[in-house]
């Protein structure tokens, strides 16, 4: 660790890069949000007691929200994600301004999503019976269920409400089990499901449900995780809202819909490549379909390339594919490469 005085120095000016980037530059905020992270692995007291700090002291509503941005570059072990946790819900109760409200709960959707991608076999020791290693976040989930329970922009905290659920093991079996939802939490699982039918909702619950997917591949099908039950639950919804020939699936913010798409294929190989070669991989490969649908696949693919290394012992590897679509994945490049070579034919003639 660096002894305090460089760490705060160092914070500071990383922190005025992510706030206030030179403009058009934004690789300087890429570039100081990895300082960030690094620091907050080294000297991660120094970066939440900056961030913290912040947010106690600061009178402007717009440094406030910047603050919880700052939590999204950060590296949390368990230890570290429950010190953040049990902070954020002490200080939930000062917050009224629905702004902060709302960065709140973005931070902490980020700070779970950093922790499960930076530690994924804690993540993974959390499902295993007895094995509590965080604390409780049914709380933090009603605060923020209280927040948005009557705002226009409830569906906006739906995605932080799905990733504390994610913490709370037993809390996720028991609603994921119950034919009648009572509680707030079975009632929130339900209006997701509902949500991945077209209506307003459908965007909110489309990441909820690509989130509940993705983190479902840390789980072993042999655990039988409340996670996995879930899943089955909300794919043939989800499925249906993002591959849909006639009607395709369109997002508020450029590029999202590519993303959840891609994201949605990763994951579906790794929870079940045969069921995933079968159906979502067949079309999206298919040259008739869609060219955003090849995109994503390939996209998807090339991901879980690179994820070999890394990848959890249950997880299937990418020569999976082979004997299913190498013809289609060739074919595809081939048809790529024959229209670059037939666009760059025409720049030259110009």
């Amino acid at each position: 660790p660096l002894d305090d005085d460089a760490a705060m120095a160092i914070i500071r000016q990383a922190s005025q890069f992510i706030l206030r980037p030179p403009a058009q530059q934004s690789e300087f905020r890429e570039r100081a949000g990895a300082v960030l992270f690094q620091l907050s692995f080294t000297n991660f007291d120094n970066v939440l007691s900056f961030v913290y700090n912040t947010i106690q002291s600061s009178s402007s509503e717009d440094d406030i929200v910047n603050a919880y941005s700052q939590i999204g570059y950060m590296n949390f072990n368990c230890r570290c994600l429950s010190e953040l946790l049990d902070r954020l819900h002490k200080n939930s109760k000062t917050i009224k301004k629905s702004a902060i409200q709302l960065a709140f709960a973005r931070s902490v959707r980020k700070a779970i999503w950093n922790w499960i991608d930076n530690y994924p076999m804690e993540f993974v020791a959390l499902y295993q019976p007895g094995n509590r290693n965080l604390n409780d976040q049914e709380q933090l989930f009603d605060v923020i269920d209280g927040w948005f329970a009557k705002s226009k922009k409830k569906i906006d905290a739906w995605p932080a409400q799905t990733m504390l659920l994610i913490l709370c093991p037993d809390v996720l079996r028991r609603v994921t089990e119950t034919s009648k939802p009572t509680d707030n939490k079975a009632k929130f699982i339900e209006a997701i499901i509902t949500g991945l039918r077209p209506n307003k909702y459908s965007e909110a619950a489309v990441i909820c449900g690509v989130d509940i997917y993705k983190v479902a591949t840390y789980m072993s099908a042999s655990d039988k995780p409340a996670i996995r039950h879930l899943v089955t639950r909300i794919e043939p919804e989800l499925c249906m809202c993002l591959f849909q020939q006639n009607e395709p699936f369109k997002a508020s913010e450029t590029g999202l819909e590519l993303k959840l798409m891609s994201d949605t294929l990763t994951a579906a190989f790794l929870l079940s490549y045969r069921k995933a070669m079968n159906s979502l991989y067949k079309d999206a490969l298919d040259l008739s379909f869609p060219a955003l649908w090849k995109l994503v696949a390939l996209e998807a693919l090339l991901r879980i390339a690179k994820q070999q290394i890394a990848r959890l012992p249950w997880s299937p590897a990418i020569s999976e594919v082979y004997s299913y679509h190498s013809s289609n994945i060739r074919a595809l490049l081939n048809e790529f490469l024959n229209q670059t070579r037939v666009n760059t034919d025409r720049r030259a003639r110009k």
